[in-house]
């Protein structure tokens, strides 16, 4: 399990729903060697039919959240897509940074 991984898409995955749930669920088994597990498990994590879980997922994998590594006779390779933003400060809270502020250079008047 990736907690790394469930936190950055909790906090930054641009969807919602059964998506971000199927997601999550992904993340949850994800380790070094991507996630695999079976479509049931997935479809029962976001409360979905599993042929609504494969539409989903296929979705997911065209908008590029998540790759999928298609293996006959056994079950899928999952990994997901979703990384910190650059103004992230990649804590577990995962803030934003605040943006510097510009300050402009004092005004010299000459005399």
């Amino acid at each position: 399990m990736s907690i790394e991984k469930m936190s950055a898409v909790l906090h930054h995955a641009p969807v919602r729903g059964t998506a971000k749930l199927l997601l999550v669920g992904i993340a949850n088994h994800e380790g070094d060697g991507g996630a695999w597990p079976a479509m049931a498990t997935l479809a029962t994590y976001a409360n979905v039919t599993e042929r609504n879980a494969i539409k989903m997922i296929r979705i997911l994998e065209e908008q590029g959240l998540v790759e999928v590594v298609e293996r006959l006779g056994r079950t899928n390779i999952f990994r997901t897509r979703i990384e910190c933003p650059d103004d992230c400060d990649g804590t577990v809270n995962h803030r934003y940074k605040p943006t510097p502020v510009a300050t402009e250079p004092p005004i010299v008047t000459g005399k």
